[in-house]
């Protein structure tokens, strides 16, 4: 009864927030769809495509030896590694942007916006704690290097936060299907996208976010082992 209580509550929440999240999505979707750039509105093509495909087209059973999988899942890996570091190493750089404000914050220097910018956005004030203290450990080094090594620890944290999302999803919906989703449409628009050079909140949310997710997919194991 209780249960029942509480999901019929979470409910009457839920169905407001997802009808004003839907119109501001509509509404925002035209001038989305005109500043999008040909490579994102193909990929996004794609994922839709490869969405369509999975849940509606019947799909052969391929049976693949355990060496095989393993095999072919080490390469990809590999792959989206090298991709990454390939990402990181050529597309780091400064910009006028709120992460290089940060950047150049944290090594001391003096930003086009001054203490405004904190005055104004008083939530990256972590961002350069974190950042402030990480520039004085790394004694001697520059600018430039400094948010190569950032946008570096970029790596880990998106790699593991896909893998605890990965995990997540197997435990909470015991979904092939779903789990397969889970893995293809957040490595095509999150793992090798060109985010991981930009060291932001993004990828820091994303981390953290997966983390929290799999203590409850790891709760919810447990209760019912406990059941």
């Amino acid at each position: 009864m209780i249960k029942l209580i509480g999901s019929r509550l979470a409910n009457f929440f839920l169905c407001p927030l997802l009808v004003i999240s839907l119109v501001g999505a509509v509404a925002q979707l035209r001038d989305d769809l005109i500043n999008v750039s040909k490579t994102s509105f193909v990929l996004l093509v794609v994922v839709i495509l490869l969405v369509y495909a999975f849940h509606f087209v019947p799909r052969p059973k391929i049976d693949l030896s355990k060496k095989l999988k393993t095999t072919v899942m080490a390469c990809l890996f590999i792959l989206t590694l090298g991709w990454q570091v390939l990402l990181v190493t050529t597309l780091s750089g400064t910009s006028g942007w709120d992460p290089s404000i940060i950047e150049t914050a944290a090594v001391g220097g003096n930003n086009w916006l001054g203490e405004k910018y904190f005055s104004i956005y008083p939530n990256t004030f972590a961002m350069v704690a974190f950042e402030t203290h990480l520039f004085r450990l790394l004694h001697g080094v520059t600018e430039e290097q400094f948010i190569m090594i950032l946008n570096l620890i970029n790596i880990p944290m998106l790699d593991i936060g896909w893998v605890l999302l990965t995990y997540s999803a197997h435990k909470l919906f015991n979904n092939k299907r779903v789990t397969f989703l889970t893995v293809i449409i957040s490595w095509l628009m999150i793992v090798v996208s060109p985010y991981v050079a930009i060291f932001y909140s993004d990828i820091t949310s994303f981390f953290l976010g997966t983390i929290c997710l799999s203590l409850v997919a790891i709760f919810k194991v447990k209760s019912k082992m406990l059941v």
